[in-house]
């Protein structure tokens, strides 16, 4: 369906920055990213001014409060259950991504990708 150009089209936004991690492990320190909260606030600006979202519409996390509970408490409120009606939905994520091994039961071949959010452990 069409939508008019007088009916205003619904966004919201979750954005995630992950430079520093909670954890003192040193292998963790030396991979700190500086520029993620900076990323996630341009961005922020961006969306409200050029693409119109509206600012209680776009929820940010940054730094150590970025943890794993806090990103999937975050998408299911912000984009899934407050979301009815929304026609564009964002997810942004700047940090590091990690491999995960794979499990036993899982073909040895592959190894999983995912965020490695203000909670990540290492497996020293």
């Amino acid at each position: 369906m069409m939508r008019s150009f007088q009916q205003r089209v619904r966004r919201k936004a979750v954005l995630i920055g992950v430079g520093d991690f909670l954890s003192s492990d040193p292998l963790l320190a030396r991979h700190r990213l500086p520029g993620t909260v900076n990323d996630v606030r341009h961005l922020e600006s961006l969306l409200n001014r050029k693409y119109g979202f509206a600012q209680p519409d776009i929820l940010t996390l940054v730094g150590k409060v970025a943890t794993r509970q806090r990103i999937l408490d975050a998408v299911k409120q912000h984009l899934l259950v407050d979301s009815k009606g929304v026609d564009e939905a964002l997810f942004y994520f700047s940090g590091h991504g990690v491999l995960v091994p794979p499990r036993p039961t899982d073909d040895p071949k592959f190894a999983y990708k995912a965020l490695a959010t203000a909670d990540v452990e290492t497996d020293n």
